[in-house]
């Protein structure tokens, strides 16, 4: 933030608010817009269960708002600030880039704002650079852009926490793609951003100083709540105010101690967060709002659906109404009686909470918080610069040699809430009792614990199909499963897991089987190909949501496929004779053409890359290039991120609706 935008932007709307906040005046328009663009996500993390919902039930992205929808809300609402995009996990939104668009042409932010999982580095790393074209478009040099993949620990600890084996890889990845990107485009920074829980408070200083020697240029932490957005509203998850304060104590001391390389904007983004730290400390401690909230005025927050909330801790049980009852006119939605109720619940004081997207606002709108945010900046950080004291370096962390080990569960001190905004007094609450133990101490690994069912099955055969590429068949014991959905394959009692479509129809009682491309270096694929009949494996599941639309009969399906990403299309075309379908299949080589004589010939076309004899010389987007696509045809896209996008690109250009393109992301 730049200090004119401060004192002519920010400043002058502090006693408007106020005044609406005592029902003066009407709603001016707010500050921010924190906008969730999608119910979809695939993390199942420990102190959010949006995941695991959405995966329980996965028609709620049907109710995504559509590009046209969120064009009319934006241009109803005119001028913001800060635009927040939330979620779900934003960047499974393949028309994320066009959302961001309509933001900048109607919204025109001054800052905006995207968190992340890091489950798709490449498909983060191709909507990014999108988003930053659009930037360079139609909006000032002055905005900037804040990417914040989210981390919650090291190693395995972010795995377990996030509830997803091999995350903490992909977040790796997801940071070197966008500092790359970084290093081309100023406009974009690059902040990492933890939740502090009590499952990962003996894990922070490793967290925070294998950050620092990341390079980062940000890293911010709030403390984790619960949220009727979250549905875990009663989990054990938020840490006493004691504890916390504790925490943001040394955290503001490590932010000065690394002050000293950061650019002006990072300076006062940080002076700011560490006084909403103090701020946050207070509302815990004394468990009310300790200065006015401006929920539902100075923030608001849209879910994927079009409800309005005032916040997500209230969420939907204090809904301000949905823009698609009021034809999407969102000044009018928010000065209605519906609104203005919720707006006075708050004003009340019958809540209170240390959410970080509402009071970094209330902050900048309340005199005395602003007068820590100017000493801090002006004071504090110039002091820390002069110091002849030289910083203590970084401990060097291995994320490789993290471990997690669970032994047992132990009473201590959690914030349990029973009402959303209603802070609990602190009580025992029975959690995870931790270890951290290097690798070469170990003993052995422990699995962690998961959310999804776990299995046994006996491995019937494994066969080569390619030199990468084999098939798995095991015994399938009764699992019920949809076509289309993946489990998590590895030897029983290990850490190592991958995630492998289903391949076979559901009227194979008797069997599962798993296309498997083998990968250099891969300990799980080059495991799986070497098991002999009699083996025992472990299956994770079944989950995931990339299933067909119903009713699948009376639909035109059109599913595009590269190389082994050809697995669902499989267990849809085994699984439903009457099936009306179009498969294209892009692969290098006519050997890749896996069980080709499973489809009707009249169906099924194949192009090949590197060799002639299929029906297309060439990749499945030069392919599509030559065709004319009907608008009302359902497309399914699976395999590599770039065919996904190059292909979606191509989709969209020749008129195929957004919602009539379905993928899931991280394939």
């Amino acid at each position: 933030m730049r200090l004119q935008e401060y004192l002519f932007e920010v400043a002058p709307r502090a006693p408007l608010y106020e005044l609406a906040r005592r029902g003066l005046i009407r709603s001016p328009n707010p500050l921010t817009i924190t906008y969730s663009v999608t119910a979809a996500c695939r993390s199942l993390c420990k102190t959010c269960n949006i995941g695991r919902t959405y995966l329980e039930n996965p028609e709620r992205a049907k109710r995504d708002l559509t590009l046209d929808e969120i064009e009319k809300t934006f241009r109803h609402l005119g001028h913001i600030y800060f635009f927040n995009v939330s979620g779900g996990e934003p960047f499974m939104r393949m028309d994320l880039p066009e959302i961001c668009r309509l933001a900048f042409i109607h919204l025109k932010p001054r800052l905006i704002s995207i968190p992340t999982n890091s489950l798709a580095p490449r498909a983060i790393e191709k909507s990014t650079l999108k988003i930053l074209d659009y930037m360079e478009e139609l909006l000032p040099d002055s905005v900037f852009l804040s990417v914040k993949p989210s981390i919650d620990g090291v190693g395995e600890m972010h795995d377990y926490l996030r509830g997803i084996k091999g995350n903490f890889v992909k977040l790796e990845e997801t940071i070197d793609r966008l500092l790359a990107l970084r290093s081309k485009n100023p406009r974009l920074h690059v902040d990492l951003g933890s939740v502090i829980s009590n499952f990962n408070l003996h894990h922070l200083h490793d967290l925070e100083d294998w950050v620092h020697q990341r390079g980062i240029e940000a890293y911010r932490h709030e403390i984790a709540e619960q949220r009727v957005e979250f549905h875990n509203i009663g989990d054990p998850i938020t840490p006493s105010p004691e504890i916390y304060e504790k925490l943001t104590l040394e955290f503001a001391e490590k932010i000065v101690r690394n002050i000293k390389e950061k650019g002006f904007f990072t300076r006062v983004t940080e002076a700011i967060r560490i006084s909403y730290y103090h701020v946050a400390v207070e509302i815990l401690r004394q468990r009310r709002q300790v200065t006015p909230c401006y929920g539902g005025l100075a923030n608001i927050h849209m879910d994927h659906d079009g409800e309005m909330w005032a916040c997500c801790i209230l969420g939907g049980e204090q809904s301000m109404g949905n823009v698609r009852d009021w034809d999407y006119d969102v000044p009018a939605l928010l000065n209605s009686e519906q609104a203005k109720t919720v707006k006075k619940y708050i004003a009340d004081g019958n809540c209170a909470c240390p959410l970080a997207s509402q009071w970094l606002n209330n902050v900048l709108l309340t005199p005395r918080h602003m007068l820590r945010v100017l000493y801090t900046l002006f004071v504090r950080f110039p002091l820390a610069k002069s110091s002849s004291k030289e910083n203590k370096p970084a401990r060097k962390i291995n994320p490789k040699d993290v471990k997690v080990r669970i032994r047992g569960t132990s009473p201590r001190s959690a914030i349990v809430q029973e009402k959303a905004g209603v802070i609990s007094a602190p009580k025992n609450a029975d959690l995870p009792f931790f270890e951290i133990e290097a690798a070469e101490t170990a003993a052995q690994d422990t699995p962690l614990p998961s959310k999804f069912p776990k299995s046994l099955h006996r491995v019937e055969s494994v066969r080569d199909l390619t030199s990468s590429t084999c098939l798995l068949q095991i015994e399938r014991n009764g699992l019920h499963f949809i076509p289309g959905q993946y489990a998590m394959l590895g030897k029983p009692g290990s850490f190592e897991a991958r995630e492998y479509t289903i391949y076979s129809g559901v009227q194979d009682t008797q069997s599962l089987k798993f296309l498997i491309t083998v990968v250099d270096g891969g300990r799980v694929s080059q495991a799986l190909r070497n098991c002999v009949a009699g083996e025992i494996l472990e299956l994770e599941g079944p989950m995931g949501y990339f299933q067909l639309e119903k009713p699948s009969a009376a639909k035109k399906h059109y599913f595009i496929a590269t190389g082994s990403g050809i697995a669902p299309f499989h267990a849809f075309t085994q699984s439903e004779a009457e099936l009306n379908f179009t498969l294209l299949h892009g692969v290098r080589w006519l050997a890749d053409c896996y069980h080709k004589d499973d489809y009707d010939p009249q169906r099924y076309i194949s192009c090949v890359s590197r060799q002639k004899g299929g029906d297309f010389y060439g990749r499945v987007s030069d392919y599509l290039k030559t065709q004319t696509l009907a608008p009302d045809v359902c497309y399914y896209l699976c395999g590599n991120c770039d065919m996904i996008y190059d292909v979606h690109d191509i989709l969209t250009e020749k008129g195929v609706p957004h919602n009539q393109i379905k993928t899931e992301i991280f394939y």
